[in-house]
């Protein structure tokens, strides 16, 4: 564990704040400035050019991101078009030095059919075809994938299993959440963290009154990560109606 960590430790275990002086902050910096320059690959590039230089080069570890829009809008498909490009350790993330773990709290969809959708954009056919369920009106049936199509998918779903991803589909509070990330921090001692949330107001209550409490405590939950762990964490939130009302 680094000295920030056992600091820190210190500190919550004392029942007070953790305190940092300018100076190790500055050493810090300075640091990170040097580690920059050097032209080591410190944080995750996206597919995206565009979206890579509008956040100063890529994904850094230690940021939290909210990705937020209405219902449709694609937010899930993005988000796992994301998840993919920073477990794509033999492509366009190959020179980043470390072990990359993606917690994915995927509190909307099923896993099953987050994998579907990435299989089916992998071999560019449409999430109803290779569930058998794409209409064919010259037909006036569902199409179904033949033996030697279905073994093609498996063999390129076959390559999705080397990525470390891991899916939590139950839906739990804080408290259980703040859990689970610490067994991980176990399983996985020197890997870096991507920590993906779909979406925010879909997690439990513990002692929240209502949905604008929770998702303060949330993102007082994912700051503390960000900071003690380090992670990269990219939450989904969903934009509801009347969301030009003060209250939303």
């Amino acid at each position: 564990m680094s000295k920030y960590k056992d600091d820190f430790k210190k500190a919550k275990e004392e029942n007070r704040l953790f305190v940092e002086h300018i100076g190790e902050t500055v050493d810090k910096t300075l640091n990170l400035i040097n580690e920059e320059r050097s032209g080591k690959q410190l944080g995750l590039y996206s597919r995206w050019n565009g979206v890579n230089r509008g956040i100063l080069k890529y994904f850094r570890f230690g940021d939290l991101i909210l990705i937020a829009g209405a219902s449709g809008s694609g937010k899930s498909y993005l988000l796992n078009m994301l998840e993919e490009d920073f477990t794509d350790t033999g492509g366009i993330n190959k020179d980043f030095p470390y072990e990359i773990v993606v917690l994915s709290f995927k509190f909307e969809m099923k896993a099953t059919h987050e994998v579907s959708r990435n299989i089916s954009r992998y071999i560019s056919k449409s999430y109803g075809y290779i569930m058998s369920s794409e209409w064919r009106n010259e037909e006036g049936e569902y199409n179904s994938i033949t033996d030697e199509e279905f073994q093609f998918i498996s063999d390129q779903a076959e390559k999705f299993k080397t990525r470390n991803v891991f899916y939590v589909e139950t839906a739990g509070n804080l408290k259980e959440m703040w859990a689970t990330r610490a067994y991980m921090a176990k399983e996985f001692p020197k890997a870096k963290f991507v920590i993906t949330l779909d979406h925010s107001l879909l997690s439990k209550r513990l002692n929240e009154k209502d949905d604008n409490e929770l998702l303060a405590n949330l993102s007082k939950v994912f700051n503390e990560w960000k900071k003690y762990f380090g992670d990269l964490i990219v939450v989904i939130g969903q934009l509801n109606g009347d969301i030009e009302q003060p209250i939303r």
